[in-house]
């Protein structure tokens, strides 16, 4: 009964005040956790899941870029390195320390006590200039009674001087919690007994090789012997096998002899104790199991996992940075209200693995989804330049399909100005003649839908001329681009190939009879234009 209310008023006090050395169990007599340990951020560190999760999220979170972005009138956004947080975010955030070494020690508090509390110290334009961590062992949020408003008080100062702050210059990001107010530190409420059996579990490891993992025992013999002889041969054994002097002889006088007692199969489990503590503690802090040796679940690849983690693991505790972050550091009044934000960049744990990434990023680009330079940008390329139009040097020439278009601001789409890996002009095929270039891009595009169109006749009993005007025309007529004079010499070509059915088609010619019919139907197109513009 005294022990049940000792432990509540532990908890409720506790629920107040996080602090490092639990001064309350001690004070009062009782262990906090019901393994007979103590359970205190610090002890806590000394578990190996509790110090893998810790370092495994306060690293990735810490190691991710945060920029600033300006929103755009279209709805879009656009990275702003030139706005005066850009670098006070993404690389120092106090003449003192790194953004990095900032991050990942801010994390850590979340994960150890529930709450980060970073001091914003302003300059005389009011605009943010510096970011201090607080501790939150000593730092607390609650309400001006007279003004009702949020307010922070710490002593985490030089002189230990309790001061107060208002809470436009706190940022307070908050772990789990029951209140939006503030968070609880995992490891004194809901992680406690876990790790409470974990630290046992270990202690009990420890003890148990202290004595090289040997079990227990005692010394027999047949004659009666004094109290002091029995002391003697006890500390002969021990000296002779304690720590540190294992596998040494002893000699056992008075007919003594050492009868060992076997281990407890129960006791022998504390090694699975240990590995199914670790995993539940991965499941409190959100880490996989296999990110602490544990086995794999799954036959996921390694970017499918990375983006497990991502997903269910860090991108909770990003939100929460972002959104704090944002509340405190950008402006919500004036020209510039809610103009900027910020926020981490993730891509690199979602990117998939090279080749994959290549074969997006090429179907992206033939789709107009995206320009050259996003996507060297998302493999961390430099943005191409003129140089690389009219190189010196051979080896820096840009290589693309031939058959890719421009699409232009209006909405339309027009011929690339060159082709390619040819590098033939436009000026180069205007002499009415079809240049190579152009046979080999307009039958790459549709030869797939000219060889279907063959297979459809050789498949038909007998075609007339109408199946094969049923079949090629749409195929041919694509070619002509909607010239008249190419769409009457297309005709022409169904006919000829009608006639000559199914010679051509047999012979396994169909590639060249149709390489072929491009070069005549862009001939006959390109003299027509020559034509008009003579007139």
């Amino acid at each position: 009964m005294v022990k049940g209310l000792i432990r509540q008023l532990r908890d409720s006090i506790g629920a107040w005040f996080s602090l490092p050395g639990d001064f309350l169990g001690v004070g009062l007599g009782m262990p906090p956790a019901e393994a007979g340990v103590m359970v205190t951020e610090m002890t806590a560190m000394q578990v190996g899941a509790v110090a893998a999760c810790i370092r495994i999220i306060s690293t990735a979170v810490s190691t991710l870029p945060n920029g600033v972005y300006e929103r755009l009138d279209d709805g879009g956004f656009k990275l702003s390195p030139d706005h005066y947080l850009y670098g006070f975010l993404n690389s120092q955030p106090s003449p003192e320390y790194t953004a990095v070494d900032f991050y990942c020690a801010a994390q850590v508090h979340l994960l150890q006590a529930g709450n980060a509390f970073i001091e914003i110290l302003r300059d005389g334009g009011d605009r943010p200039r510096e970011m201090q961590l607080r501790s939150p062992f000593r730092t607390v949020c609650k309400r001006n009674i007279e003004t009702g408003e949020l307010v922070y008080e710490t002593t985490d100062t030089p002189t230990g001087r309790l001061r107060e702050i208002e809470a436009r210059n706190m940022i307070h990001v908050k772990g789990l919690g029951v209140d939006p107010y503030t968070g609880l530190s995992p490891i004194k409420f809901y992680a406690r007994e876990v790790i409470g059996t974990a630290l046992a579990s270990q202690a009990y490891g420890a003890r148990f090789f202290k004595n090289d993992a040997r079990p227990g025992g005692y010394l027999k013999t047949d004659k009666i012997l004094k109290q002091e002889d029995k002391a003697k041969g006890v500390q002969s054994w021990i000296a002779g096998h304690s720590a540190g002097n294992s596998h040494q002889v002893a000699l056992l006088d008075g007919g003594m002899s050492w009868e060992k007692v076997g281990i407890n199969p129960d006791e022998a489990q504390f090694l699975e104790t240990q590995k199914a503590d670790a995993i539940k503690i991965g499941y409190i802090f959100g880490v996989p199991a296999y990110m602490l040796g544990g086995e794999q679940e799954s036959r996921a690849t390694i970017e499918q996992k990375a983006l497990e983690f991502l997903i269910w693991t860090i991108k909770p505790w990003l939100r929460r940075w972002e959104q704090a972050l944002n509340s405190k550091l950008f402006p919500t009044t004036g020209r510039n209200a809610n103009k900027y934000f910020c926020k981490f960049d993730t891509s690199e744990y979602e990117r998939a693995d090279f080749a994959t990434l290549l074969k997006g990023l090429q179907v992206g680009r033939y789709a107009g989804l995206m320009t050259a330079n996003e996507g060297r940008k998302a493999l961390g390329l430099n943005p191409l330049t003129s140089a690389n139009f009219n190189p010196e040097d051979p080896g820096n020439l840009v290589l693309q399909p031939v058959n890719m278009a421009i699409v232009t601001e209006d909405g339309t789409i027009s011929p690339a100005s060159g082709n390619g890996a040819e590098g033939q002009t436009e000026d180069q095929g205007s002499s009415g003649e079809a240049t190579d270039g152009d046979v080999r891009a307009l039958f790459r595009q549709h030869w797939p839908d000219f060889q279907a169109a063959i297979i459809g006749l050789r498949e038909a009993n007998n075609p007339d001329l109408g199946a094969f005007q049923m079949r090629l025309w749409p195929v041919l007529n694509l070619v002509t681009n909607g010239d008249g004079a190419g769409q009457a010499e297309a005709t022409r070509l169904i006919r000829a190939m009608h006639a000559n059915w199914p010679k051509w088609a047999m012979r396994g010619s169909a590639e060249e009879t149709f390489r072929k019919a491009i070069r005549a139907i862009v001939r006959a197109a390109k003299a027509h234009r020559k034509g008009e513009q003579c007139e």
